[in-house]
């Protein structure tokens, strides 16, 4: 099983077409000339669910990657829907051309709001699970 700074690294160097600025970690202010800006959230890990009987090593690796899109309320609801379908098709692009050095990845992509200093953002959140067995 790959480590959990493996995992992170790989995370952290997830490049996404659109995005102005990466970061490789939460961010705590935001520029708005950077948006789109994309961070890394922070990881988790544990035991995965067992295959069978015979199988008690399946590891699990988790990190998130939250993509800042623009402030809520600036822009219109069809640009800020165009921008976020436009980049949740960029962010799985990434995700699948990416050796996060797991056999199996699992990735489920949202769109909300996210809060960075007390100010609502657009974004889309790509929670990613790699495992082994």
């Amino acid at each position: 099983m790959t480590t959990h700074a493996t995992f992170i690294a790989a995370a952290q160097g997830l490049t996404i077409s659109g995005v102005n600025r990466r970061v490789t970690e939460p961010v705590q202010a935001v520029n708005t000339a950077d948006l789109p800006l994309s961070y890394v959230a922070l990881p988790g890990g544990g035991r995965g669910e067992p295959i069978s009987t015979c199988i008690e090593d399946s590891k699990t690796r988790t990190i998130g990657i939250v993509v800042l899109v623009e402030a809520v309320g600036q822009g219109t609801n069809p640009q800020n829907f165009g921008k976020l379908a436009a980049l949740m098709d960029a962010t799985e692009t990434s995700l699948d051309a990416t050796d996060f050095g797991t056999v199996f990845l699992e990735y489920e992509i949202t769109v909300g709001m996210q809060a960075v200093a007390n100010i609502n953002y657009w974004a889309i959140s790509a929670d990613i699970t790699g495992r082994n067995a």
